[in-house]
């Protein structure tokens, strides 16, 4: 074994990873940062770092997963277009993606983001928001997604509130976001949809109960002033 645990346990399928061999682990669980570097290389490089026997169709398959597919391809040599001090030069957005693309080649059956879209304009964490959400719901990846960015968070299936490496909320987001009051106890902020709620609510309009995103908000208003 090549790391201890003080305590607890950690297991994939019911497997505890303290079995697994690095190569193993590896192909099980991939990881993310949020701070990505890339190598100077070319991006075909960039992505098959962790598996060098991905095949350019894999490549070019873990790209498109990524969504960043067609920034490469818009290039001056697509895949081969180098990267770093001596090539082109990616947003934060595209060295996540690139970094994703790199994971999915190795064909994990799950993947960690630490924090992905926090040094990101909002233009980059809207198309990494968009590339993580392909990963679990279209390739069927589990996902765990470490953010302090709420409005992200509600998209989860599932959310683990974690204080001080102490667990204080589990549930769906309708349930973690029903108490207001323990999430803001926390030092975590509550979605806007959520504030906006409460304060109609306030105001006397009848608005259902757990209204997470933008989306549901806009169209249980628009039922409301449609007499539904």
């Amino acid at each position: 074994s090549f790391y201890e645990l003080d305590e607890g346990s950690i297991l994939i399928d019911g497997n505890d990873i303290t079995e697994f061999t690095r190569d193993s682990l590896r192909r099980n669980i991939g990881m993310v940062s949020q701070d990505v570097v890339l190598f100077t290389g070319t991006v075909y490089e960039n992505i098959v770092y962790g598996n060098l026997n991905a095949t350019p169709q894999q490549v070019e398959q873990a790209a498109k997963a990524a969504g960043i597919y067609e920034d490469i391809m818009a290039l001056p040599d697509g895949f081969d277009t180098y990267v770093g001090e001596r090539g082109v030069k990616f947003s934060g957005g595209q060295k996540q993606r690139v970094a994703i693309a790199g994971i999915i080649a190795m064909e994990p059956r799950c993947i960690i983001l630490d924090e992905p879209t926090a040094m990101l304009d909002p233009e980059g964490r809207r198309d990494v928001m968009k590339a993580i959400k392909r990963l679990n719901r279209e390739l069927g990846i589990t996902v765990i997604f470490i953010t302090h960015y709420m409005e992200e968070a509600v998209e989860a299936d599932r959310i683990v509130v974690m204080d001080d490496a102490e667990l204080s909320l589990d549930g769906t987001p309708a349930q973690v976001f029903s108490d207001t009051k323990k999430i803001r106890s926390l030092g975590l902020d509550v979605p806007q949809t959520c504030l906006l709620a409460e304060m109609l609510k306030k105001e006397g309009i009848s608005l259902k109960n757990n209204l997470l995103s933008v989306d549901e908000l806009v169209e249980n208003i628009d039922n409301l002033l449609k007499g539904r």
